[in-house]
């Protein structure tokens, strides 16, 4: 018996391929799994028992962060002469280039740091240990590192590193079976910390790098960080640090989030219910607004009753923060600017040397992995109507793509932290400007219609959302 199923949703990014080959291999079915353009192909070849198991799984199963939209099955009576090669066996096949004129590619955005990578960091006996971007076949960084679709290596920011044995062998098996972004402290992206010290320069790079990023935190109080979607400002949660990172932002009174280690430090300073615990855990990794129980310095939350908390989304924020506790984490951005993305950019607006030491961060941590589009972090709430309230859409919304115009991507948007639900973002012209201002609205469960009462919006390089054609980027939203 033979089948072919193609089935579409967030597929591509999250391992998806090898996830089906290895219940194909269990159930002794036969047959490929590739990316077809915007959805996942599958031919089975097998029993009528072993495929009706595998279509089962199909429909039930997904990795973590994927959901699927909709799956065609169809019985095929003979075999194509191209297509008996895979009759012995299952195989991952290389992918299909992307028709943006004739299908919707549905895009998983990066995925926040999973509980086995956060594990294989702290392990004194694992090869990984301490590296800061460390990440799997189901988390990590996707659309920011991504330059064109399919969503292969080569496609990626990744293509200049190359795996090194271990990782390559990581590559065929296990969690990181065709992992994109595998790499490690041997072969991956170097991680760098450069710091001012009695007027030199000190850069250190490699393993050691994280174990001074810490020391700078502990001996003075802001630390650059490039993360995975742009640069951010940490430091510690007292009143200097945070009137030095105002001065720095030019940001007077809104509150700054705090990132923690895990939930039970988070429940150690906020009151958490299980619904915030779920959307914390999330793989989104959202700034939730939680009612306080410890008081920050106003300086902080600025009389709010509320904490903005979040977790790690990359390696480096899980070792910052198990060392060190809660911090202040925010995008390094001038208020009401874009996130920065650019090594020189970041330092110029806030690690030029020559400035005196109350005008620039003290010390920056930063690699040399280019990131192609900008993303912040979503400000989320649960409401009193037991739903979801989006204070803010930023990084880690679902992304869906429109074409027009000969294949050029008109669309980048939706946020969609309930897998069986989509959002519509409607906007609105801010005055003298180009921008927009978002509202998402809840379409119900099902296929998306994309669209909006106020004509064709596209995201542009510097991460606002705005109107007419552009880059693809993500839409920014300042935590």
């Amino acid at each position: 018996m033979i089948k072919e199923l193609l089935i579409k949703g967030a597929v591509q990014g999250i391992g998806y391929r090898p996830f089906i080959a290895e219940k194909a291999e269990k159930l002794n079915i036969c047959g490929f799994v590739k990316n077809l353009g915007a959805q996942v192909q599958v031919l089975a070849i097998g029993s009528e028992e072993e495929l009706t198991a595998l279509v089962n799984y199909v429909r039930s199963e997904v990795p973590p962060g994927g959901y699927i939209l909709f799956i065609t099955e169809k019985d095929i009576k003979e075999l194509p002469p191209e297509w008996r090669m895979y009759e012995k066996s299952f195989s991952i096949i290389d992918s299909s280039e992307l028709d943006l004129s004739s299908d919707i590619p549905v895009f998983l955005p990066d995925i926040g740091i999973c509980d086995d990578c956060q594990r294989e960091i702290f392990d004194p006996r694992d090869y990984r240990r301490g590296y800061g971007l460390n990440s799997c076949a189901v988390c990590g960084p996707r659309m920011s590192i991504l330059k064109a679709l399919p969503y292969d290596r080569d496609n990626t920011t990744m293509y200049n590193w190359g795996p090194c044995p271990y990782c390559e062998m990581d590559y065929k098996k296990g969690r990181r079976r065709f992992a994109q972004t595998i790499s490690c402290n041997s072969c991956g992206p170097e991680i760098i910390v450069d710091y001012p010290n009695n007027k030199s320069a000190y850069v250190i790079s490699g393993s050691l790098a994280m174990d001074y990023a810490v020391r700078i935190l502990k001996k003075y109080s802001i630390l650059g960080l490039k993360g995975v979607g742009g640069y951010q400002l940490v430091g510690k949660p007292d009143a200097e640090t945070a009137k030095r990172l105002r001065r720095l932002k030019g940001r007077e009174n809104k509150p700054f989030a705090l990132m923690f280690f895990d939930v039970d430090m988070v429940k150690e300073y906020a009151y958490v219910s299980e619904k915030e615990e779920e959307l914390l855990k999330s793989p989104a990794r959202p700034i939730v607004l939680l009612k306080k129980k410890y008081d920050f310095d106003n300086e902080i939350v600025k009389d709010s009753r509320y904490i903005g908390a979040f977790l790690p989304s990359a390696g480096f924020h899980s070792i910052l923060t198990k060392e060190l506790g809660p911090l202040i984490v925010t995008s390094a951005n001038k208020s009401d600017e874009p996130i920065i993305i650019d090594d020189d950019e970041f330092i110029s607006t806030f690690f030029d040397k020559k400035k005196d030491e109350s005008e620039r961060c003290d010390g920056i941590l930063y690699h040399k992995r280019e990131i192609t589009m900008p993303f912040d972090d979503s400000v989320m709430a649960f409401g009193l109507a037991a739903h979801t309230d989006y204070i803010s859409l930023g990084r880690y919304t679902n992304t869906v793509f429109r074409t027009q115009n000969g294949g050029t991507l008109q669309w980048l948007s939706l946020g969609v932290m309930n897998p069986a639900h989509w959002y519509r973002l409607e906007g609105t012209t801010l005055s003298g400007s180009d921008s927009w201002k978002f509202r998402a609205y809840d379409m119900g469960a099902g296929h998306p219609e994309i669209d909006t009462p106020a004509g064709p919006l596209v995201a542009s390089r510097d991460g606002l959302a705005r109107r007419g054609s552009g880059a693809t980027s993500g839409i920014s939203a300042s935590a």
